[in-house]
């Protein structure tokens, strides 16, 4: 019976529908995630609640304008008949905002208030539930403003769903807890040089007791007051003068205490315009070993401008720092009816202390919810980010931070403090994965795995799913950045491109020619051979493009066209090279050396007596597969043995690859440390004759690779097993003469069992341990990538237009991506 080429092309659509149709049954398989899992773990998580390095700004930003335009972002300040006035700028002036869009909302921090009192008839809701400890004061010492106390403690600590008052505000550490004491305001000498040995025991005991803090769990304590009004640190210029006050320099000084548990003491820096804070809170000056976990603060206006009754920071200035303190937003009390708007430097202490209770909350492991800064650590954090530029600047309200005479250290600035510190650079120019005590601390680099091939598809993604590698700024200060975010794949060239080719061979004399190919699309050099009997020498360079560039037909073993060489006799007029006309050729050739491909290539080819023949090839080049390169550009070498039998094409093939600085196409970087592998392979294929003048194509590939690490957080690699095949129907003069039709079902190569071994840097204790975890990279990715595709060429205007038609499914080996198709329509010309 006679077939039409309309019977041949339903011949081929049947064809292929049953490559589709097994496609989509699920041929192959794999070990890893399911697709559910796989999908979900693809699914961008939200903003991370902890420190983390190349968070979504955008993101943040957008969390932060949610917190300013809230209700209670103390939003206005009231009049005592409570008439809301103009807006409050507290909480903006320090940059709440940022701080609470990471997390940092002082969650479960317990901070200590010793004031004036706290009076039990007063009633606020935003202090509801807040306090773990109200304790007795000393004395009879009533206090002549009963809520001062409480209006203090509700700027460090009142709740955001307060809800009620006419000031409707929250505190700076919102989600923080309380413990308060009452304490004396009064009754010690005016002279500090004069302080009798009772008075000093009696200022340990009534004024700056630390004891209950420490009793309640609580790290910062606040004193809201000025314990001797008359009295300012300028005026005691030496330090013998105040040595009488030894006794509770020495209390204060907690020298049996590690740095790391030194309660944190925050003292407003008074309120009678002087040019340095009083006695008590500026006594660091003279006093060194205070000067570490004592923090003095000055108080500014709502135009950051040092307020107009604050005392300055002064010869304190090395611990001091600004923060606001004027027409500060406070809680109605119903005993009162009223919201409250109060000044002095009273209230912008409580400011420096819920930011350090942020902090303290904010840099925690997040896995075991530890401590990872100490205290001293927190206090020289809050003051080396403190801003010291200017605002409003060129205006007559001009402030300049820098003035260290009057602002200290800075303003102090919670979005600062919150992310990176860098002196110099960018985030990551800054990072280490050690702490800067350590000789030999490395930078960080994001960097881990760039992909060529995927082997492993998704694989690595998975595995470092939910994985954070600690790094630490120049505070060192530990942040977060997941590993998955840097498995980088090489960029794919989309499925329509090719480039155009021109090639051109030229007789060089005797038995030697060479070929030439450049590509029009990139103006580079593309590929060249030289060849001399049965020896040849090639380089191809293709620059991370699908080059499509084939050699001869004299069966050598070349770069370009590894392993899938035919017999001369099957000459191109047949379907002897129809691999070569594949849009994928190298679909039919030895995936582990395109390992290699990208580079120069020496071979041989020696036909033997029995009319078999004996090849031999070595080759020194960057991996290149198919659409992808290698970004790294990194080398290796390969060998490979191909034996044919005699009167046959079929091809038995060994070899081996020495990746210097990879495995598999996979290339670690940056902390991941280096990495190198050898690879031992084998294969087989062939093309046979089949019905109809069509020609069956195949082969098969089964690789080892054993891998060798080095420095970083590699630390082990297991064996892996890889493997790759492929078959293909070819057949010439279909419909008319030159026409050309091929079809193909083929697996990627795909690392079958594997699993690489990391020792992760995870965070550090407050006691400046850097903490490690051991964790098991699983190489086995979730799918099987199969693809199909169907070809067709004709002569068209002296060259061939071509379609193709395929599906993949689980692309890259993944088995969330499920059935893909794709068509390729193009045409090409040789010259």
């Amino acid at each position: 019976m006679k077939h039409t080429p309309l019977m041949r092309f339903q011949t081929l659509a049947q064809l292929l529908a049953l490559c589709a149709a097994a496609l989509l049954a699920g041929c192959g398989g794999g070990g890893g995630a399911s697709p559910e899992a796989t999908a979900q773990a693809q699914t961008p998580p939200p903003p991370r609640y902890l420190p983390q390095i190349g968070a979504d700004e955008d993101a943040l930003q957008e969390l932060a304008r949610a917190f300013e335009n809230s209700a209670e972002y103390m939003p206005r300040t009231s009049d005592k008949n409570g008439r809301m006035t103009q807006p409050s700028r507290q909480l903006a002036q320090i940059n709440a905002a940022m701080a609470y869009a990471r997390g940092a909302t002082g969650k479960d921090e317990i901070v200590a208030v010793s004031d004036s009192g706290f009076h039990t008839d007063v009633r606020y809701k935003e202090l509801e539930g807040k306090i773990v400890y109200l304790g007795p004061g000393p004395g009879p010492g009533a206090s002549l403003v009963l809520q001062h106390g409480a209006n203090v403690a509700s700027l460090i600590a009142a709740r955001r769903d307060g809800g009620g008052g006419i000031g409707n505000m929250h505190g700076v550490a919102f989600e923080a807890k309380l413990a308060l004491r009452k304490t004396i305001l009064h009754g010690f000498r005016a002279d500090l040089r004069f302080v009798t040995e009772k008075e000093n025991k009696d200022i340990v005991r009534d004024m700056i007791n630390l004891d209950y803090a420490r009793d309640h769990g609580a790290a910062i304590v606040n004193f809201s007051f000025e314990a001797t009004s008359r009295n300012y640190i300028h005026e005691y210029p030496e330090k013998g003068v105040l040595k009488r006050l030894q006794y509770a320099v020495d209390y204060l000084a907690q020298k049996n205490t590690p740095d790391a548990d030194k309660i944190m003491v925050v003292w407003g820096a008074g309120n009678k315009s002087q040019d340095s804070p009083n006695t008590f809170a500026g006594i660091g000056v003279h006093f060194p070993e205070l000067r570490e976990h004592v923090l003095v603060v000055a108080a500014v206006d709502q135009k950051g401008k040092i307020a107009e009754f604050s005392n300055r920071c002064g010869v304190a200035e090395a611990f001091c720092l600004a923060a606001p303190g004027e027409d500060m937003a406070l809680p109605a009390f119903r005993w009162q009816g009223y919201g409250q708007t109060r000044r002095g430097t009273s209230y912008s202490a409580p400011m420096v202390s819920g930011g350090l209770a942020l902090l303290r909350q904010y840099f925690r492991d997040p896995v075991t919810n530890e401590r990872q800064l100490g205290n001293t650590e927190l206090v020289e954090r809050l003051l080396t980010t403190a801003y010291r530029g200017k605002v409003h600047e060129g205006t007559p309200d001009e402030v300049d931070y820098s003035d260290s005479e009057i602002y200290g250290r800075g303003l102090m600035d919670l979005d600062a403090a919150t992310k990176p510190y860098c002196s110099t650079g960018s985030e990551e120019d800054c990072m280490s994965t050690s702490l800067s005590d350590d000789p030999n601390a490395q930078p960080f680099n994001p960097a881990a795995f760039s992909l060529s091939g995927n082997a492993f598809g998704g694989a690595m993604r998975d595995a470092l799913g939910g994985v954070k590698i600690a790094a630490f700024d120049e505070l060192d200060a530990p942040f977060f950045f997941p590993l998955a975010d840097g498995v980088s794949h090489a960029p794919q060239i989309s499925a329509g491109h090719s480039d155009t080719l021109h090639e051109h061979e030229v007789a060089l004399g005797g038995a030697a020619n060479a070929s030439l190919a450049l590509s029009l699309a990139a103006g580079e050099l593309s590929a060249a051979r030289i060849r001399r009997g049965n020896l040849w020498f090639s380089y191809g360079h293709h620059g991370g493009r699908e080059a499509g560039l084939y050699f001869g037909d004299d069966g050598g073993i070349s770069v370009a066209n590894f392993g899938m060489n035919f017999s001369a006799e099957n000459s191109a007029e047949n379907v002897a090279n129809a691999a070569r006309h594949f849009r994928a050729p190298l679909a039919f050739a030895s995936p582990y050396l395109s390992l290699v491909r990208d580079g120069p290539g020496l071979g041989w080819s020696q036909p033997l007596r029995s009319g078999a023949r004996f090849g031999f090839s070595l080759m020194h080049g960057a991996p290149q597969f198919d659409h992808f390169a290698n970004p790294g550009g990194a080398r290796g070498l390969g060998a490979l043995f191909d034996f044919r039998p005699n009167n046959t094409s079929l091809s038995l093939q060994a070899g081996a690859v020495r990746e210097a600085d990879g495995f598999l196409g996979a290339r670690a970087q940056g902390n991941f440390g280096e990495i190198s592998a050898d690879t031992a392979f084998a294969g087989i294929g062939g093309d046979w004759a089949a019905m109809q003048n069509w020609r069956l194509l195949a082969s098969a590939y089964l690789g080892h690779t054993k891998a060798d690490t080095g420095d970083g957080m590699l630390r082990a690699a297991d064996d892996i097993v890889s493997s790759a095949f492929s078959l293909g129907l070819a057949r010439a003069g279909l419909a008319r003469r030159g026409d050309w039709l091929g079809l193909r079902l083929s697996q990627p190569l795909r690392a079958e069992s594997g699993a690489a071994h990391l020792r992760i840097p995870a965070g550090r204790t407050k006691y400046r341990e850097v903490l490690h975890r051991q964790h098991k990279l699983e190489l086995t990715p979730s799918g099987r990538n199969l693809q199909v595709e169907a070809e067709y060429r004709v002569p068209f205007a002296g060259g061939n237009l071509r379609a193709g038609l395929g599906f993949d499914r689980h692309a890259n080996h993944d088995s969330a991506r499920d059935l893909e198709g794709f068509l390729r329509l193009g045409f090409e010309r040789r010259f």
